[in-house]
């Protein structure tokens, strides 16, 4: 168009230049002007670089940039592939520049954020041009910039997170910045809420914690700090996902390998037992859960506690969000009889409360129901109660319609009472019978590996001849069918059960069809 091509006859000092600008700048506010420039990219990109040295000037080019990315990919694509216009944009966010124009800068790159289906690919490009890094740096200069400048950061780590997690560059600085990502948190609580600010905050501490190993926040109070910021979040529309957030930093940190919980451990229990905030709360037990990962650590955590008093607490808290629930990690991994028997006869109403939220949920919620099923599993092994007193909680978790779900029901078939014949008369016992004999050719390892030992130890405590021979068979025929040579837990399970029912079955004429499937079994020729 004449306006481009009269400007790249100008040089900088020209006194039409200005003027000129301006005007282009004024007619890419028009979607067809935007259109006609986008079809001759190079050219316009190269005049656009020529004018960035002075202020009043570079002001003009960045608006000129600023209207031709509206609500336009393609035109967005064609700054993001020129390498000597990221390097202006990127040298030019840093203090070093004016602030005006710094401003406009910013507004430049949150075109990029806004109304594009490309966004993850602006942003990783952006990652790879160093502007995340040149942003963080000048987030001290500028604050009434903090909101935008917050806002593009976050999108970029979002974005660009798994490149981050393994760069170690950001590992070097992910202690710095996300200290100073809690003081503005901080700061910003303290001048009046600023909702983009504070979910821009969460969603950069999130993000900046998934380092699978601790860069270096053993030797801070970082977790303990964003802890603490939980329960003064504002109420603000998107209170919930902040909330969240801060909630997923503090796990996040405490799941760290080389990460020790161990010195923070009577500090994580006296800020639950103290918590009235269900989030706070929540966070605190699954760090307490992450610091229990032995023996000796969970020893540590029981003898700390007044075991009562702790699941009092517990199950006093009134949980509003489904994520809440990931705090049963410290019953799983602080499981004994004890606690086992207190919780089923003090606590059974609100863990049938619980069991309802979670498997209503299940759908959406599929990490949370896994705590939850593997604290059931873990519950009913250590207990000592007749538990087909608690068949209400059993029925619930039924419900589930995944394979890995009915994990605990294999596990009250495992039940010593189960195998002193204390489901016999119940509607329950078919329940378990059915779920026991069934077969499901898709399903993850661990449904088979748990199926399994189930028999196995159904044919030990209670015999083959409990069993529905026909459907006995037709289990195992599909057991048979399939190879499970890659997984050797399985086949030499698999292999035990096939020995046992040769062994307690009565007589070669009672076990019929089962004896060639057995032997097969025995054989190691499945699937074959």
């Amino acid at each position: 168009m004449n306006i481009l091509h009269n400007i790249s006859r100008l040089d900088e000092d020209s006194p039409d230049l200005l003027t000129h600008l301006k005007t282009l700048g004024d007619e890419l506010r028009s979607e067809q002007v935007r259109e006609q420039l986008g079809q001759e990219p190079t050219f316009f990109i190269e005049q656009c670089c020529r004018f960035m040295k002075s202020e009043e000037v570079a002001m003009e080019t960045v608006r000129i940039l600023v209207n031709f990315t509206a609500d336009s990919d393609q035109n967005r694509l064609v700054v993001t592939e020129n390498e000597q216009l990221m390097s202006i944009i990127e040298s030019n966010l840093g203090g070093g520049s004016p602030f005006n124009l710094r401003l406009r800068y910013a507004i430049l790159l949150s075109q990029f954020i806004r109304n594009t289906e490309l966004q993850a690919t602006f942003m990783n490009t952006f990652y790879d041009f160093g502007i995340a890094d040149a942003l963080f740096d000048a987030l001290d200069q500028d604050s009434q910039l903090l909101d935008i400048q917050l806002e593009i950061e976050a999108a970029i780590v979002s974005s660009a997170i798994d490149k981050i997690i393994v760069d170690s560059n950001w590992q070097r600085k992910a202690i710095e910045w996300t200290q100073k990502l809690v003081e503005i948190y901080q700061t910003q609580l303290q001048a009046g809420d600023d909702s983009m600010i504070l979910e821009s905050v969460s969603s950069l501490l999130y993000n900046l914690t998934k380092f699978e190993s601790d860069p270096g926040f053993n030797n801070t109070n970082i977790s303990t700090d964003i802890l603490k910021l939980l329960p003064k979040v504002p109420a603000i529309e998107n209170e919930t996902m902040i909330r969240r957030r801060l909630f997923g930093a503090c796990g996040n940190i405490s799941s760290m390998n080389g990460y020790d919980n161990k010195k923070t451990l009577r500090t994580m229990i006296t800020l639950f037992l103290d918590s009235e905030d269900p989030y706070s709360a929540g966070a605190c037990a699954v760090n307490l859960g992450n610091t229990i990962n032995g023996a000796e650590t969970k020893s540590n955590f029981l003898e700390s506690v007044d075991l009562k008093d702790f699941l009092d607490k517990f199950f006093s808290i009134l949980f509003n969000d489904v994520i809440q629930f990931q705090a049963l990690h410290v019953l799983n991994n602080s499981m004994t009889e004890s606690m086992s028997k207190i919780i089923l006869e003090d606590h059974y109403q609100a863990l049938l409360r619980i069991s309802k939220v979670i498997i209503d949920n299940a759908q959406y919620y599929r990490e949370v129901l896994a705590i939850y099923l593997k604290f059931l599993t873990k519950l009913v092994r250590s207990s000592s109660l007749q538990l087909a007193s608690y068949q209400d909680l059993w029925f619930d978790v039924e419900r589930c319609d995944s394979p890995i779900d009915v994990g605990i029901l294999f596990a009250l078939i495992g039940s010593t009472e189960y195998s002193n014949g204390r489901f016999d008369s119940s509607h329950f016992h078919n329940t378990l019978m059915k779920h026991l004999m069934s077969f499901l050719p898709e399903a993850p390892a661990i449904y088979y590996d748990e199926k399994v030992k189930c028999l196995g130890i159904f044919l030990v405590k209670i015999g083959i001849d409990k069993l529905n021979y026909d459907d006995y068979a037709k289990l195992l025929s599909s057991f048979a069918n399939r190879d499970f040579s890659g997984n050797s837990v399985v086949a030499n399970n698999l292999k035990f059960v096939a020995a046992k029912t040769l062994e307690t079955g009565n007589s070669k004429e009672e076990l019929g069809d089962l004896e060639a499937i057995c032997r097969k079994i025995i054989a190691g020729s499945n699937g074959n």
